[in-house]
């Protein structure tokens, strides 16, 4: 789809394009009866072209849509159209988490993604794997509550609760476990390990490690942990560094339970510490 302006697609006049990412482009849209604005997000013809791609596009977006949290982005609509593969989600208010100024207060931080954490542990009870996740996936909404979205890259787990196919949803490589890496076995542990490192991130100031980069996941043998330069990066608590290497540790067994337990060591890590000051 080479242009957006005034497009319709179903209900939905395209009006710009907010993003291009990997498999689908996100225009802002407007619903012409409703006169309300949403986000279409438009898979790439490339993949629209495959029926497996289609598929696999069209049953992500059900299981989104089904994902009932406050802090999961709502997914109202999805659909095809002479050729064209779409899903339809609200709109962030204030832009992606990846907009925000880091290195982020940690108060800020653990009162935004604590909810996130919440949401994230719901969606793997439903069986729904994210994959994806990365700050630009973490939207904040007008009201500054922050929502978790594009689950498009996600993996309905089976029964085992893992998904052996890690090709078809292999996310940023900056925020890939190293089972993905691999294209070993995938489970729920690939989604914390990612969001232990969006953490990071917007805690320090800077990621791990940068793809393309002499030493990354894709190319370098794994350590047990992987830290950020300190001489580079703002100086974390080493409490907290120790809960963020738990998180991104190696071996899925070893990484946290859950990712609200995540959250919760955080929290505990910098009210420690504080208490060590005093």
């Amino acid at each position: 789809m080479d242009s957006s302006s005034g497009v319709a697609l179903g209900p939905y006049q395209l009006i710009e394009r907010l993003g291009h990412g990997t498999t689908a482009t996100l225009y802002r849209a407007r619903h012409i009866a409703l006169d309300g604005f949403v986000g279409v997000k438009v898979l790439h013809e490339q993949f629209a072209r495959d029926p497996r791609c289609r598929r696999r596009f069209l049953a992500a977006a059900r299981a989104c849509a089904l994902l009932n949290h406050p802090h999961v982005a709502n997914v109202v609509d999805y659909g095809q159209q002479e050729g064209v593969v779409y899903l339809v989600m609200e709109l962030a208010g204030r832009g992606p988490l990846a907009a925000l100024r880091r290195p982020m207060a940690p108060g800020n931080l653990l009162k935004l993604l604590e909810p996130v954490a919440r949401a994230l542990d719901y969606a793997h009870a439903c069986g729904t794997l994210h994959l994806g996740i990365k700050p630009a996936n973490i939207l904040i909404r007008a009201d500054g509550s922050a929502a978790l979205a594009d689950f498009l890259l996600s993996r309905l787990a089976n029964s085992n609760g893992t998904s052996t196919d890690a090709v078809d949803a292999p996310g940023p490589s900056e925020y890939r476990a190293p089972e993905q890496a691999i294209e070993g076995p995938v489970g729920e542990a690939a989604d914390r390990y990612a969001f232990a490192v969006v953490c990071r991130e917007m805690l320090s100031g800077l990621l791990p490690f940068q793809s393309g980069a002499g030493r990354t996941l894709m190319s370098a043998p794994f350590d047990s942990t992987i830290r950020i330069g300190s001489a580079i990066a703002t100086r974390l608590p080493d409490a907290v560094t120790s809960v963020l290497d738990r998180g991104m540790a190696t071996a899925p067994a070893d990484r946290h339970s859950s990712a609200e337990a995540l959250m919760v060591a955080l929290s505990s890590a910098y009210a420690n510490d504080l208490t060590g000051r005093d």
